[in-house]
Order: structure tokens, then sequence, then C-alpha cells
């Protein structure tokens, strides 16, 4: 009996053993298997001719997002594991399938109607007597009744295919006039939307500001506090910690830019020329002082450890400082 318990309780043991294990694998997977990223685009001479592409992947491709721009088109696709979250490919499918039906109705249709005049030449080759001989007045009347419910119908279904026809291809037709506006449009709308946004939140911004004229004291006793203070040079330092870890370790930038006019491209590679100590020694800018030309391509590529991330939060959650700051924050009353 001893034995018998013994055995049990090992058996519990390695299963308990083995289930930690795996929770150890997975808690490490997550830590130290990173998220990487990477990024594409060209463009040949063309707005229209713009190409880009961005993925994101962690635990090898398990879990995988892309989204790309190709040809003024925009698609993105979601898998984990093996399953699409978000892919356009099922919609084309389901059309399909819904396409199938509506070509057998229709050749049913068909059919019915050939019967119906071969019918009619038939009964038209024969004399006026045997007709009447061979048919009843009885049979007639109900075999014209039946023609009228037969008829009644066919047009009725030919009338509700012919509206579900009319409906699917103005909803196509307004798919098709969205998807036809040209590229440049669409970009014009982007940029006024985003514009109107940014109006909006300044706005908010300026209101803001407005009500804290009259807590002029409250805020400056908040900005010279000692305790503040200190929060804020501990957020700075960590979310330069954090920059560095998420910027690209690999960028790769070659190019041709002119703007017809050589003041204009001048100050164009002098914007660009403050950025060369961040984008590193592989980029290549070639300048063209007379024609008007966009041409290059860029790839940046990059990764994201998740125990630094970690470790970031943790120390913000850790000092004290951070933690008063984030307290007073929510008393202010804006």
């Amino acid at each position: 009996m001893l034995h018998i318990l013994l055995l049990i309780l090992k058996w519990i043991g390695i299963v308990l053993a083995v289930f930690l294990l795996l929770v150890l694998l997975l808690i490490n997977l997550g830590l130290f298997v990173p998220i990487r990223y990477r990024a594409d685009a060209s463009c040949q001479n063309d707005i229209e001719t713009l190409e880009a592409e961005f993925e994101l992947s962690w635990m090898w491709k398990l879990f995988f997002l892309t989204a790309c721009w190709k040809k003024g088109k925009a698609d993105m696709k979601i898998r984990i594991g093996w399953k699409y979250l978000f892919s356009e490919e099922k919609e084309g499918k389901s059309e399909e399938k819904i396409e199938v039906p509506e070509e057998k109705e229709e050749n049913d249709l068909q059919k019915e109607k050939e019967e119906q005049k071969f019918l009619k030449e038939q009964k038209e080759s024969l004399p006026p007597e045997k007709t009447n001989r061979s048919l009843p007045e009885n049979n007639v009347q109900e075999q014209a009744e039946k023609r009228e419910c037969r008829q009644e119908k066919t047009e009725s279904g030919i009338d509700k295919e012919e509206e579900e026809k009319e409906s699917f291809t103005a909803d196509r037709r307004k798919a098709g006039g969205r998807k036809k506006k040209p590229l440049w449009d669409r970009m014009k709308e982007k940029i006024s939307e985003w514009i109107e946004s940014c109006k909006s939140f300044w706005r908010k911004i300026l209101a803001i500001g407005r009500n804290l004229r009259g807590k002029k004291e409250q805020i400056e006793s908040f900005l010279t506090d000692a305790s503040h203070r200190r929060a804020f040079c501990s957020l700075k330092r960590e979310v330069r910690r954090f920059l560095g870890h998420v910027s690209p370790k690999d960028v790769k930038i070659v190019g041709k830019i002119g703007l017809e006019d050589p003041y204009m491209t001048g100050q164009a590679l002098a914007v660009l020329g403050m950025l060369f100590p961040f984008l590193g020694e592989n980029t290549v800018i070639v300048p063209d002082f007379e024609n008007k030309v966009l041409e290059g391509s860029v790839h940046i590529e990059g990764k994201i450890h998740n125990f630094r991330m970690l470790a970031i939060l943790w120390r913000l959650i850790k000092d004290r400082d951070v933690r008063k700051i984030i307290i007073d924050v929510k008393k202010l009353k804006w």
C-alpha cells in the first residue's frame, strides 16, 4: 500500500516538474526572444510608383503582422500561428462563392424559357382541329392558367434577380469609384484630415493654457518641487534609454533628389544633412540641381527586447518620486 502511494506521489511530482519547466520556458521565450521589425520603401521618379512594406514578427514569426502599399492599394495581414485574423483574400473568396448560385439560377431560367418556346412551336405546327379534339376546353383553360402563373413567377424571379444585380453592380461601382481615386487626391484628403486633427488638438491645448493662467502659483509650486524635479530627471533618463533601445540598428538609404530650382534643392539637402548623424554611414543621397527627380530606396531593420522594456517599466514604478508626481497630476484640476 505504501509502495503504491509513493508511486502516485512520484508521478505527481514528475507532472508538476514538467509543468513548471514549461512555464519557465514560456516566460524565458517571452522575455528573451526579441520583437523584430523591418520596413522597406522605394520610389521611381513618380508618387504612383511608391511601394512600401512593414513587417513585425515575434517568436520566429509565430505572431506576424505585415502591411504594404503597392500600386495605390493598401493591404494588411495579421497571423497568429497558422490563422489569419485580417486578410483581403478571404473576402474575394466569399464573393466568388456568392456569385456561383446566381449563375445556376440564370441557367435554370434559360432552360425553362427554351422549354416554353419548344412547346409553343409544337402547338403552332399542329392543325387547329387536332388540337381542339385532343384537348377539351377545361384542359385548355387549365393549361393557360398554369402558363400565366409560370410566366408571373419567372418574371418576378427575373425582376428580383435584376434588382439584386443592379444593387450589386451599384455597390461595386461605388467601391470602384472609391478605389479609382488618384493617389494624389487621397493623399490630399488624408493630409487635410491630419491638419484638421492637429488644429483641434492645438485648440484644446490653448483652452487648457487659458485655464491655467489663473493657476500660475499652483503650477510654479508644482514645477519647482524638489521631488518633482527628480522625477522629471528620471523620466528623461528612461525615455532616452527607451529611444536608444527601440531605434533601428540597420538603416540603408540610397536616393536621388532634385527640385528643378537649385536654391530649393540646396535647402532640402541642408535639412537632410542635419539627419545624417542619426541615420548612419549607410546613407547616400545624390542631388540633381537641374531636373525634378525623386528616386531611391529605404531599408530599416531593428529589434525590441521585452526584458529591457520591463526593466525600464520596473525602474519607473520603483521610483518614489515618479509615483508621487503621478498622484499629484491626478489631483490637479485642469
